[in-house]
């Protein structure tokens, strides 16, 4: 799951449950929940989460993280309905969404302003700040640890985009455009 924060939680264990808590409290029997990667760090604890998710009724779809590899291909293969390697896209109405592990710099359709959402990025990583000057656009990182431990919904997502400027490939596309 995430990474240990020492001020929010005493142990791994109690981090897990709360995330699988929120998990389990914010979506509904039915739901679909991307995972971008990273699911846990440890197989058996792996297990143990996804187990309970699915006895939620929630479907689960995953685009491999870098620790996604200590996860067995069984375990995988029994708990997600859908495995990606690297990325996705799916559009949702007009808007086309790249969901991935690591942030890229550019993602399918970002001159059009299409989002890019991504979760390798943690809370104290230190690739954080220039990340987030470089991704200044329609990019979200949705770990969970950026959202008080709780999945982003779409309606959230699309809220926290609408405020976004647009993506820089996409405002040097009108740029060029104008000339």
């Amino acid at each position: 799951m995430a990474e240990l924060r020492k001020d929010t939680f005493k142990n791994v264990e109690e981090m897990n449950e709360v995330i699988i808590k929120n998990i389990i409290t914010t979506l509904n029997k039915g739901d679909l929940l991307y995972v971008l990667g990273d699911i846990c760090w440890n197989s058996q604890m792996t297990e143990i989460a996804l187990k309970r998710l699915c006895n939620h009724g929630i479907q689960l779809y995953l685009i491999e993280g870098n620790h996604d590899k200590r996860i067995s291909t069984k375990i995988k293969e029994k708990y997600f309905s859908k495995i990606y390697k690297g990325l996705h896209v799916i559009n949702d109405g007009p808007i086309r969404i790249t969901l991935t592990h690591f942030p890229l710099l550019s993602w399918s359709r970002s001159y059009a302003d299409s989002w890019q959402l991504y979760g390798h990025i943690h809370i104290m990583s230190a690739e954080k700040p220039f990340i987030e000057n470089v991704l200044c656009g329609k990019a979200l990182n949705v770990n969970v640890e950026f959202n008080n431990y709780k999945p982003w919904s779409l309606k959230e997502i699309a809220v926290y985009m609408s405020k976004r400027r647009s993506n820089r490939d996409a405002e040097m596309f009108k740029k060029n455009k104008e000339v």
